[in-house]
């Protein structure tokens, strides 16, 4: 799965150009494996937009981060993040790319 992960990333960094160009738009993502942050890249490099990755306070990798979230998931809860050093107000449209949790928005998101 790392693997995958570290191809994900490098077929983003070789694609990207415009993102952080439209100051109106921001795009804010979780992504465990690297599936949702390839699709919230490719959203912001068509329209331009800023980036801002969600980080969880929860260890969420490997076997057991796979049952973690699903506890998550199942309850419906929120999962503690990292504190976002951004003001949301200032831009015009926020767009929220998240993984499906048990048929739920991933926990950081909520």
């Amino acid at each position: 799965m790392y693997f995958i992960y570290k191809i994900i990333t490098m077929l983003i960094i070789l694609s990207i150009k415009n993102i952080n160009k439209n100051k109106d738009i921001l795009v804010v993502y979780f992504s465990r494996m690297g599936y949702t942050k390839k699709i919230a890249y490719d959203y912001a490099n068509e329209v331009g937009a800023f980036i801002l990755k969600l980080n969880t306070l929860e260890n969420t990798s490997g076997t057991l981060g796979f049952w973690w979230r699903g506890r998550y998931g199942l309850l419906k809860r929120g999962m503690a993040i990292n504190d976002i050093n951004i003001s949301i107000e200032s831009y015009k449209k926020v767009v929220i790319v998240s993984p499906i949790w048990v048929f739920n928005l991933a926990a950081s998101v909520l």
